[in-house]
């Protein structure tokens, strides 16, 4: 399901109700109420539920993963992550994804929602956000431009940042106690740990967004569950919604 955002929450309830397995693309909601709802539907139907967020599965992050899981970082302090580009800056004026209600806070509904599911995904569940968005180039009524503060729930921090015009950009940095590591493009990672050079890990390139549709055949066939919970989805966008509401205060901190 590939629809207008506003749309999501309606159609995975009459779905549910139709006793249809269901691949949501992200964001799977634009408000907690509305994601809280449609998981309920869902698991009263008894469906697997799956979302659109592969980006966790980039060969680069993938290695963050395993240092991660190897206890490499130690405690996690502060997570940084920046995915920006100017793909949709020549995006047609009446397309429903240029719409104030359905692109809410710049760039975050099509860019920033990959970043908070990383972090998500890499440190844990966000508890409190502080976001500002603003129109620098484009003019866009809901902003070009995202940056985000955020503290998780087990004390790190993060940053955010997210633009609409300028040339692509990505990187998730996690910063440990004992190292630090980058992913700076789908197959690249650096590693840094004190008193050496970086280690530059390049992993051969896949097809992550087919992965993650594996995954989601796979729990629909009884093979397994879906990889992100149903928590880990509300949780996902209970973070953009946090954003959303944040940005229309300036600034101001809101729960997750």
């Amino acid at each position: 399901m590939a629809t207008p955002h506003t749309k999501h929450r309606v159609q995975v309830e009459a779905i549910a109700a139709a006793g249809k397995h269901l691949y949501c693309e992200k964001p799977f909601a634009l408000s907690k109420a509305d994601a809280q709802a449609a998981l309920d539907a869902c698991k009263r139907a008894g469906i697997v539920i799956a979302v659109g967020h592969h980006f966790r599965l980039m060969p680069s992050m993938r290695v963050l993963a395993e240092l991660k899981e190897a206890g490499a970082f130690g405690t996690i302090m502060h997570a940084e992550g920046n995915y920006s580009h100017d793909w949709l800056a020549n995006y047609p004026a009446d397309s429903w994804r240029m719409r104030a209600e359905e692109s809410r806070a710049g760039g975050m509904t099509g860019m920033g929602i990959h970043v908070l599911d990383c972090f998500r995904d890499m440190v844990g569940p966000m508890k409190r956000i502080s976001a500002l968005s603003k129109a620098r180039a484009l003019k866009l009524p809901t902003g070009d431009t995202t940056s985000a503060l955020i503290e998780f729930e087990n004390g790190a921090t993060g940053t955010l940042v997210t633009t609409m015009k300028t040339p692509f950009a990505w990187r998730i940095a996690i910063f440990g106690e004992n190292c630090w590591a980058e992913s700076v493009s789908e197959t690249r990672a650096i590693v840094h740990r004190a008193g050496k050079e970086p280690e530059v890990i390049d992993r051969p390139a896949d097809n992550h967004l087919g992965r993650n549709l594996d995954y989601f055949a796979k729990a629909a066939m009884g093979q397994g569950a879906f990889p992100i919970p149903p928590a880990g989805i509300l949780q996902t966008a209970s973070a953009l919604d946090a954003v959303f509401r944040s940005a229309d205060a300036n600034g101001a901190w809101m729960t997750v």
